[in-house]
């Protein structure tokens, strides 16, 4: 799991949900790649090779036990 941060509000936001689900991921800067997909805001969260934006990305982690 990688979760795409330049360290915004909602990145935070996000990368604190992550930490209380103690749910694994590599924070990552690399731009090129969400530009390469459409993503034109972060926070992006990729799973296996699905892209989800901040709010697919909060109900994924709010699913998950």
């Amino acid at each position: 799991m990688v979760l795409y941060s330049n360290g915004c509000p909602r990145c935070r936001q996000l990368e604190n949900l992550l930490m209380r689900k103690k749910i694994n991921y590599v924070k990552s800067g690399a731009f090129d790649e969400l530009q390469d997909r459409g993503f034109m805001t972060v926070p992006v969260l990729k799973i296996d090779n699905n892209f989800l934006n901040f709010d697919e990305a909060v109900q994924f982690i709010n699913e998950r036990e």
